[in-house]
């Protein structure tokens, strides 16, 4: 038996007045009150932020909170599979809904007492860690035996010296092993963190004020109307 659906017109304007005349396909129990094209989504400023959040909405931004994931989010909301990646993009796009998520984070973060510095400087302690914090090593000259004469024979021999734990900060130390004379040390992702901190700092140009697997959806969207403007070939005539 195949899923009921219904058809919504974009409800977005072109710049002679007229409604935008695409459309789209939804599940029944998933269609939003209003649907907006990728030429369009920008206009979902002019939404009332104070709108009310519909059941699964409010699920939504609870789940969202768990690992910032818009489609994994919008799955265990109750959205089908199917559709789940396009409706998380959307809710992030709706501003009452980001403005939920902001209260949901600010209300998890005063709770926990996690606040954003807090974050930053524990980053900071991976990103810009270095490993001679922790360990140096070099190359020494030392006796590996004696000739027919009795004389000194020297080689060089690779040594490792750690320093105490007592005197190190181990939190961006990810693993420490010791076994059957190999001895393996490793740190955390030293260019995640620099990564994560450099998007918290918005020191990349494709960022939204949300920043979710939806971004590259969102961003994708805004190119090509640019690129289609430039060209000249623009359907929102």
């Amino acid at each position: 038996m195949s899923e009921k659906t219904t058809i919504l017109q974009c409800s977005g304007q072109k710049n002679n007045g007229s409604r935008c005349t695409r459309e789209k396909e939804f599940p029944v129990e998933e269609t939003p009150e209003e649907w907006r094209c990728w030429q369009h989504f920008k206009d979902d400023i002019k939404i009332d932020c104070c709108k009310e959040l519909t059941d699964k909405q409010k699920r939504f931004v609870e789940e969202y909170l768990v690992d910032l994931n818009a489609t994994q989010a919008a799955i265990r909301a109750g959205y089908s599979k199917e559709t789940a990646r396009q409706i998380g993009s959307e809710n992030l796009s709706k501003p009452y809904i980001q403005k939920e998520i902001q209260k949901a984070m600010k209300s998890r973060s005063e709770r926990t007492e996690i606040t954003q510095d807090k974050v930053l400087q524990e980053l900071a302690k991976i990103g810009f860690t270095d490993i001679t914090d922790f360990l140096s090593f070099k190359t020494k000259k030392t006796v590996v035996g004696r000739d027919d004469n009795d004389e000194a024979i020297y080689g060089y021999q690779k040594v490792i010296e750690v320093k105490d734990s007592e005197k190190i900060d181990g939190k961006a130390i990810s693993e420490v092993q010791q076994k059957d004379g190999n001895f393996k040390f490793k740190l955390h992702d030293k260019m995640k963190a620099l990564h994560d901190i450099a998007k918290h700092l918005g020191m990349f140009e494709d960022t939204i004020n949300i920043k979710t697997d939806a971004t590259e959806g969102i961003m994708a969207a805004y190119k090509k109307r640019k690129a289609l403007e430039e060209k000249g070939e623009s359907n929102d005539q």
